[in-house]
């Protein structure tokens, strides 16, 4: 019994010291947001901040876990002839809060994607020696380039905001591209772990909010995985022929 009553004892000493630190020095460092990006409303940090406390609150109370698991099963029991009916709702209620994610935390930064996004819409002091230091964002400089002619030549805020969008799209397509093929190749039971990673990790995250290649590097690949995908179970010609050319194409960008 010493073991457990040991054991017991520090997790409790882990309650009342460490766990508060943990959420002061979160909270701090979430805070700083608004020094690295210009224009972002204080509202932003508030939201982060009470999430991100919720979140950490479910991860270190287990009382406050059963209860929600409780919860989540009676709502589980009650969708149970209508699973297509919610998988809708959740993804209407995702689409919904990345859309409040861009209203709330796109801003300005001064980090490399700021300078691509100036220089996209010619307002970059001297970027000839930005892009000869840094040549493997010529890409997507070109990309945002096309985007802001496209667009109207929209001001900084409403094309930030515009970028943000497409991230969404990007960000939310390629995670289902990826969700198919896990279901392909391993099963249900590993979808299940990548949807659930992804939504925290990914889809529900502030990420989706700074345009730069990350985020299309992402869409490339999980586009690519599908493509080789779909050409391992397709069995006519025709469509092996296609699909090997967008597979080409993919791996061009790839390389540039």
């Amino acid at each position: 019994m010493k073991p457990f009553w040991i054991k017991n004892v520090s997790g409790v000493l882990v309650d009342l010291f460490f766990i508060p630190l943990i959420l002061v020095s979160l909270l701090g460092s979430l805070s700083r947001i608004l020094v690295d990006f210009h224009g972002l409303r204080s509202s932003a940090v508030k939201v982060v901040d009470i999430t991100a406390f919720i979140v950490l609150l479910y991860i270190v109370s287990r009382p406050l876990r059963q209860k929600l698991k409780k919860y989540l099963n009676k709502v589980l029991l009650y969708f149970g002839g209508a699973r297509a009916l919610l998988l809708c709702l959740v993804i209407i209620v995702t689409v919904l809060w990345q859309i409040a994610v861009v209203i709330l935390m796109t801003g300005y930064s001064d980090w490399d994607p700021g300078k691509i996004i100036l220089a996209s819409m010619d307002k970059l002091p001297n970027p000839t020696y930005y892009f000869s230091a840094y040549p493997n964002t010529h890409c997507l400089l070109f990309l945002e380039r096309g985007v802001w002619l496209l667009s109207g030549q929209l001001k900084l805020e409403s094309y930030a905001v515009l970028l943000s969008c497409i991230n969404i799209i990007l960000v939310d397509s390629a995670v289902a591209m990826v969700a198919m093929v896990v279901r392909h190749w391993f099963g249900r039971r590993y979808l299940k772990v990548l949807l659930s990673m992804s939504w925290f990790l990914i889809v529900a995250s502030p990420w989706i909010v700074i345009p730069y290649s990350d985020v299309w590097a992402f869409f490339l690949v999980s586009l690519t995985l599908y493509l080789v995908d779909c050409f391992i179970r397709c069995h006519q010609a025709i469509y092996r022929c296609l699909l090997s050319v967008f597979l080409g194409v993919l791996s061009f960008f790839r390389i540039i």
